[in-house]
């Protein structure tokens, strides 16, 4: 199957998407970054508050990213029309138990909250890109995984080592690098997404396969 992916290769497409338009990608992720600081330090140390604001930043920022992986371009007044309350609820849900999940993981042990991390990846981008409840969305997240957890690490490991050279540029360089690892992350998911797709389609022809031989043997009987 030729749909494998390495994270060298992940964030050199994630450059040449950002490249031609760094500046407006920039600048849109620094405005829901300010947006988001002010609203988290009003909130005065109100959890539920704080939690609201997090998902809002995230909910943004992963649909943002989705857009500029499929190469196209992110308007803040087209997404407000795209919204409703169902799809954020279902985000919310998805992205609050995938964090109770990870951090009871990295609780009890390293090892369960990595790979907690690692098999709910796909969560938030499923909840942006579908309908699905909560538990259903973790479900399918692990499903993607399968197979794929060692390079979707990598790509984690190459991007804490491209977001630290970022913060050694007097942290400047992470206005650059916060946003091409966002977009990184996203054709990451887009990726896998591609495998699931075409192990479902594979699934089908190999039953097929089983039933022509048994067809076959009944045929020659």
């Amino acid at each position: 199957m030729e749909n494998t992916f390495s994270a060298k290769s992940v964030f050199k497409e994630a450059y040449a998407i950002m490249k031609p338009q760094t500046w407006f990608v920039i600048g849109q992720f620094f405005i829901v970054l300010i947006l988001s600081a002010v609203l988290d330090f009003s909130a005065k140390n109100n959890l539920l508050f704080s939690v609201l604001v997090s998902t809002i930043f995230a909910f943004v920022t992963t649909s943002m990213a989705l857009a500029y992986a499929e190469k196209k371009s992110f308007s803040f007044r087209d997404f407000s029309k795209t919204v409703t309350l169902k799809n954020f609820g279902f985000f919310l849900g998805t992205f609050v138990l995938a964090k109770i999940i990870i951090y009871i993981g990295f609780f009890l042990l390293l090892v369960p909250g990595v790979i907690a991390a690692i098999q709910l990846f796909p969560a938030k981008y499923l909840a942006v890109t579908e309908d699905n409840s909560p538990v259903a969305t973790l479900k399918k997240s692990r499903e993607m995984t399968k197979g794929k957890r060692w390079q979707i690490l990598e790509c984690v490991f190459l991007a804490i080592a491209i977001n630290i050279a970022g913060a050694l540029c007097l942290l400047v360089g992470l206005f650059f690098t916060v946003p091409l690892t966002l977009i990184a992350f996203a054709l990451v998911y887009k990726k896998l997404g591609k495998v699931s797709e075409s192990v479902t389609e594979e699934a089908p022809l190999a039953g097929d396969t089983e039933t022509v031989v048994v067809e076959a043997e009944v045929v020659a009987v």
